[in-house]
């Protein structure tokens, strides 16, 4: 788990033990009984994911725009590139210039060309994560990658090769993966919906 990650569950942890705290003192003090939000629960986990959708997606001020005009916020060596709680992304990849690169979506798509990716020398990591949806990677055959494609429910194709199934765990190296001087990780991982390389 990364320093940013811990980062923000502790803000998150934070914030519900300020919340029950105000509302146990507001309750104590008879100007406030939560009750009611017990009773309306389902309501206030709706309007709970709307303000976290809402605040997520206002979030775009923490990013920057890479000469490509793709938003990316550094971590290290490690880019997230392309993050959507709604809808598709469509990435085309020429040149791995990256040490790392993440594309996810919760709702989506995402379609990743990469049918012309040209490696520099060392091991380049692109990890794809979608909630609800499908991945599909075009990619050359002949690159030298390791590929691990994992879903809850839904089917993994590689390469003509399908699995499918329940909590599916594809993992695949390439002939020449481990002696080459450039390769691609390949992490695919999806909850409910279909991975397809091709």
């Amino acid at each position: 788990m990364s320093t940013r990650q811990m980062g923000n569950g502790r803000f998150s942890a934070g914030i519900v033990l300020i919340i029950l705290g105000l509302l146990f003192l507001l309750k104590s003090l008879g100007i406030f009984d939560y009750q009611i939000i017990f009773d309306n629960l389902i309501a206030f986990v709706f309007i709970a994911l709307g303000i976290l959708i809402i605040f997520h997606g206002n979030r775009t001020s923490i990013f920057s725009k890479n000469n490509r005009g793709v938003k990316e916020f550094p971590s290290g060596d490690y880019f997230v590139v392309g993050d959507s709680i709604f809808g598709d992304l469509k990435i085309s990849l020429e040149q791995a210039d990256f040490k790392s690169r993440q594309y996810r979506t919760m709702f989506g798509k995402l379609d990743i060309d990469a049918s012309h990716l040209r490696l520099t020398p060392g091991e380049h990591v692109l990890n794809l994560d979608v909630t609800f949806g499908e991945i599909k990677v075009r990619i050359p055959h002949d690159l030298p990658m390791r590929v691990v494609a994992k879903n809850l429910a839904g089917d993994v194709e590689l390469f003509h090769q399908r699995w499918e199934g329940i909590s599916r765990r594809v993992d695949w190296t390439s002939d020449h993966y481990q002696a080459a001087e450039a390769k691609l990780k390949l992490v695919c991982s999806i909850v409910f919906g279909e991975i397809t390389i091709v």
